[in-house]
């Protein structure tokens, strides 16, 4: 079996390229996505640009969907939120439940238009039904949070759960969370630690690989291992951003000694 060899971008590549010449959009897209996220190849955003423009021009609407996300992070590109939109709407109407995620975002946080939770849990709804993860998880945010709706611990974790079931790494770290603070669900440390456990391992969500490594080198809700918390912290370290620099400090710390109980 080969369930467990590394990816061969080579040969990933190679048959993408390939398809790519038959005029298959989504082959074009995979070749954005490549360069997107440097997978066997360079980073590029003008070149991820260019890939997802052709997928788009051929019908993809994963592409059209990653043109504007490129447009609403400013990837390689001046950041525009009307772009953005307009390419989500292009994505949406070739079916792309990203694209309709993504849509919601813009409603949810008021980027380019007038903030509307309504139209947000709407959109979200729709990319959930379409099986977009990534919008499981962001209605499980608005119930938790109680983005114009009530808040609803119970709806949140059941939506985490959905999110967490289809792969999405930020859902297993929210819905450790839920345990970890007892929302929705009974307190228990030992589950939240497992929830953030699947999320560092199978998905690499850097906030996870954080608490999980602190999990394993105070040994609180797991068995304390030093071995295990300098590896997944230095998988969060590696990642950058806050949870990066919040990694750096703890291992400073677990190579000077200075973490034990108290600490």
């Amino acid at each position: 079996s080969g369930a467990n060899r590394p990816p061969n971008f080579t040969r990933a590549k190679y048959w993408l390229h390939r398809s790519a010449a038959t005029g298959f959009g989504d082959a074009m897209f995979g070749l954005g996505l490549m360069y997107e996220q440097g997978a066997g190849v360079p980073r590029s955003f003008k070149k991820a640009f260019y890939w997802f423009s052709k997928g788009a021009a051929a019908g993809s609407g994963r592409a059209m969907a990653s043109i504007g996300a490129i447009y609403q992070h400013g990837d390689g590109v001046p950041q525009n939120y009307a772009k953005a939109m307009a390419w989500y709407r292009k994505g949406v109407a070739a079916g792309s439940a990203r694209a309709m995620s993504n849509l919601g975002c813009l409603y949810a946080n008021g980027r380019g238009v007038q903030q509307n939770f309504d139209k947000a849990m709407a959109w979200f709804r729709k990319g959930a039904a379409a099986g977009s993860r990534a919008a499981m998880d962001n209605i499980g945010v608005m119930y938790q949070h109680g983005d114009g709706v009530p808040p609803n611990y119970a709806k949140a974790v059941a939506w985490y759960r959905k999110g967490a079931a289809a792969g999405s790494g930020r859902a297993m770290y929210r819905l450790g969370w839920m345990y970890a603070k007892g929302q929705g669900v009974p307190k228990w440390r030992a589950e939240a630690v497992y929830w953030w456990g699947k999320s560092a391992i199978f998905r690499g969500y850097a906030p996870a690989e954080y608490y999980f490594g602190a999990a394993y080198a105070y040994g609180k809700g797991i068995p304390a291992d030093r071995p295990l918390a300098l590896l997944f912290l230095r998988e969060a370290a590696a990642q950058g951003g806050p949870f990066g620099f919040a990694a750096r400090k703890l291992l400073a710390k677990l190579h000077a000694g200075a973490v034990g109980k108290g600490n």
